[in-house]
């Protein structure tokens, strides 16, 4: 790994996490190889950075384009039931498992 691409992984891992800083590291290192590049450069960091992204800027996104996804247009007074195996709130006729969300 070059010592710039070194010092951004260490810059991005003090903003956001290690294990990320770490994931990073991987994806870029195959990015490395795809490439046929003997060592991690910057650009391959970029790369992944811009693929991948750290909790805080997923949070950002969906609360970007939060209307854009699906169930966005059901008003909050219609109950929106989701079955799940593990829940014990209630039971349907076909004995699966509940939650209600409003």
């Amino acid at each position: 790994m070059s010592d710039d691409a070194h010092t951004v992984l260490t810059r991005i891992g003090l903003e956001t996490s290690l294990r990320y800083s770490i994931q990073l590291i991987t994806a870029a290192s195959l990015v490395c190889r795809k490439r046929k590049g003997s060592e991690v450069q910057v650009e391959d960091i970029k790369r992944v950075y811009s693929l991948f992204l750290d909790e805080s800027r997923s949070t950002q996104y969906m609360k970007e384009y939060h209307d854009a996804f699906m169930f966005n247009e059901i008003s909050e007074s219609v109950c929106l039931c989701v079955c799940i195996s593990v829940s014990l709130h209630s039971v349907h006729e076909g004995g699966s498992r509940c939650v209600h969300v409003q």
